[in-house]
């Protein structure tokens, strides 16, 4: 892979991981990453992430992701 892909998928593990431990509390985890809102929005967006995947205990990594199959069609 090359840098910049290296780079986005390390940057949206980061995120997941900020809001499996704010159990998708959006506020927590942008105050644990220290981004803007609306950068933050954007990634969730540009990666297609759902923060109420991690929600009530889930796990995005055990669930599917409507956004992620949205974004591969």
């Amino acid at each position: 892979a090359t840098l910049p892909e290296r780079v986005g998928q390390y940057e949206a593990q980061l995120i997941r991981d900020a809001l499996r431990d704010h159990g998708g509390d959006v506020r927590g985890a942008i105050d644990a990453l220290g981004v803007p809102r609306k950068t933050f929005y954007d990634k969730l967006k540009r990666y297609g992430i759902a923060a109420s995947e991690f929600r009530n205990g889930g796990d995005a990594d055990t669930q599917p992701s409507r956004k992620s199959d949205e974004h591969d069609a």
